[in-house]
């Protein structure tokens, strides 16, 4: 049984979380940025149980990755899911108190750390974006990997030399530059989106696909795409255009941002 993987959620309206489950059955989440009720009902819709999540790695503290954390009793309370993040989000959430994690689930991993989770490995990666701490992650099940970036102003050496070759990629795709200047929204806001600390935009997103994907590469999920400042039909064509420009044959899929994908890779 090969490495799986699926976006619940993918927005910062509609919250983030995805699953990998390895290929001896360890089942991880990635982010809970989906309020409690509503996470417990896409895990259902993808046969997943949350008491069967063997870890709970939180990228950093924006809501729209943390909203289930933030309860008086969080998701991995209810369900005694360990929840590991880099010491610095642990220190400032400690402050904030937004959430109550007793120390007995609290777990730390720092960027260039990996630590073991059943039959996965799992790796912390600093990535650059407006945050006290933000990691991705790429985890391994001994045969494939799959790598976890969103979030991320620009891509640096580090992150291409962590992600290069990976069999599988959830990567941002998040605005169109020209949509995102156009869109209205507050300046701050626009410069924020549009700084290196901020959020790629698909020609970003490309240019760092064409460094990091290699002949292993069978799937790219593009995630966290604007529901203002872009389109997945724009996307295709940008980067998914672009990939196959380059040679390239991964299978390209793009999450939705308030649903399921399923697990991917599909069985053809």
């Amino acid at each position: 049984m090969a490495i799986k993987y699926c976006s619940l959620s993918s927005s910062s309206v509609h919250g983030n979380s995805f699953l990998i489950r390895g290929g001896d059955g360890t089942t991880i989440m990635i982010d809970c940025g989906i309020r409690l009720r509503r996470l417990e009902t896409l895990l259902d819709a993808v046969n997943v149980t949350p008491c069967a999540i063997a870890g709970l790695f939180v990228s950093h503290e924006h809501v729209d990755h943390t909203n289930a954390l933030r309860l008086r009793k969080p998701f991995a309370v209810r369900h005694r899911i360990p929840v590991y993040a880099e010491p610095t989000f642990w220190r400032a959430w400690a402050a904030e108190q937004p959430g109550e994690v007793p120390e007995t689930l609290r777990r730390e991993v720092s960027p260039g750390e990996t630590v073991r989770v059943g039959g996965l490995s799992v790796r912390a990666v600093a990535k650059p974006h407006d945050t006290q701490s933000s990691v991705g992650f790429v985890v391994s099940d001994g045969e494939e990997r799959v790598a976890v970036l969103t979030d991320l102003g620009h891509v640096n050496d580090e992150i291409t030399e962590a992600v290069a070759g990976v069999d599988h990629l959830i990567f941002e795709s998040n605005h169109d530059v020209e949509m995102e200047l156009a869109s209205g929204r507050p300046w701050p806001l626009i410069h924020r989106v549009l700084g290196d600390r901020g959020h790629l935009s698909n020609e970003q997103c490309l240019a760092a696909l064409l460094r990091v994907a290699g002949p292993r590469t069978r799937t790219v999920l593009l995630a966290h795409l604007s529901l203002d400042c872009n389109d997945p039909d724009l996307v295709r064509r940008v980067v998914g255009g672009g990939l196959v420009a380059a040679g390239h044959r991964c299978a390209l899929e793009i999450a939705p941002p308030d649903r399921p994908t399923g697990w991917l890779p599909r069985v053809p």
